[in-house]
């Protein structure tokens, strides 16, 4: 809080002020799908293919390439991560006063009064004890005891878009603009507080210094509303500058799929036979809900041999075919 009145630099403020409007950041990857549930037959595999456009993947079984082959029952899931880049709109304030809301009011001009804020290059311009840059734009806020009795507390929301269970790095610059009680602050998550204690701003000319704290989006949820709180409430000082706030993760994602195995049909023709002349074998290849194929094209569940030869048959139930052969001789 500096109750002195303002200079103006010419028109540096409204020009600086003036910014385009830029979109809410969209919505980030949230879910891999590995696709269907397989279902192989006993002795057969089957190649799972991983997500594409990512070049990390980790599967359940410790491999590290795109796809895996298995051919063993069980459940299979592939991991896969990428860096979210940072998730706030403007968060630099480069498009100026724009992309978010405050609980203080905004001026062009001045920040003489508490619960005033403006978006510049340079603190001075604003209030004439005020010192203090940045690498562009910032925001430039005075707080104090009388904005926080009025309820001007969130200086800074924004609705960012997130995915549910990641873990996100939310940060900020912050600069103190007066040789007074630095401002003190923090950041609520959806109305929840999410750090305590809370972040004092450093001294007056110590130059900038970088807030982070960590913050774990729950179940289901894919937006917050995220808020920079100003929690002190001296009655000099807590004149502060804000710049770079910024959300970001490594967001990991994994799907599982679940490979089933089929049995193969139980097909026993028995061992080879030799048999008088005369005498007549039955083959019985018969099993539950099976179907047949002979080595002659027939297709009963049984076959008569009464020569010689080899005898085959194929056997499918469940969609996987098994198959055995016999050999018939004859004495004279």
């Amino acid at each position: 809080m500096k109750n002195v009145r303002t200079t103006i630099g010419g028109l540096a403020p409204l020009l600086l002020a003036l910014g385009t409007w830029c979109q809410a950041g969209a919505q980030p990857v949230c879910s891999i799908s590995l696709g269907a549930d397989a279902t192989i037959c006993q002795g057969s595999t089957v190649t799972l293919n991983g997500p594409s456009g990512y070049t990390n993947h980790l599967w359940s079984t410790g491999a590290t390439t795109p796809s895996i082959t298995v051919g063993t029952a069980g459940d299979y899931w592939c991991e896969v991560s990428y860096p979210s880049g940072n998730l706030v709109t403007n968060g630099n304030f480069s498009a100026g006063n724009t992309g978010f809301s405050s609980q203080f009011s905004y001026s062009l001009f001045s920040v003489q009064n508490e619960g005033v804020y403006t978006v510049g290059q340079n603190a001075s311009w604003y209030h004439n004890q005020f010192q203090g840059t940045g690498n562009g734009n910032f925001l430039i806020g005075n707080a104090g005891w009388v904005s926080w009795v009025n309820g001007q507390q969130d200086v800074w929301c924004q609705t960012i878009p997130c995915c549910p269970g990641q873990t996100y790095t939310l940060s900020y610059r912050a600069l103190t603009l007066s040789n007074e009680i630095p401002a003190r602050a923090l950041w609520v998550m959806d109305g929840v507080i999410a750090q305590w204690p809370d972040f004092t701003f450093p001294a007056y000319g110590a130059g900038w210094q970088q807030s982070t704290i960590t913050w774990t989006a729950g179940p289901g949820q894919t937006s917050v509303n995220a808020c920079i709180r100003i929690t002190s409430a001296d009655g000099v000082g807590d004149d502060f500058g804000l710049d770079d706030i910024s959300m970001s993760s490594t967001v990991v994602l994994r799907d599982t799929v679940h490979v089933n195995v089929t049995p193969l049909p139980t097909v026993n023709l028995g061992p080879n036979q030799v048999l008088c002349a005369g005498d007549v074998l039955n083959l019985n290849a018969a099993v539950p809900g099976g179907s047949y194929v002979w080595q002659d094209g027939s297709t009963n569940p049984t076959f008569q041999v009464s020569t010689a030869g080899t005898y085959s048959v194929d056997v499918t139930a469940q969609s996987c075919t098994n198959s055995d052969q016999i050999t018939v001789a004859y004495n004279p």
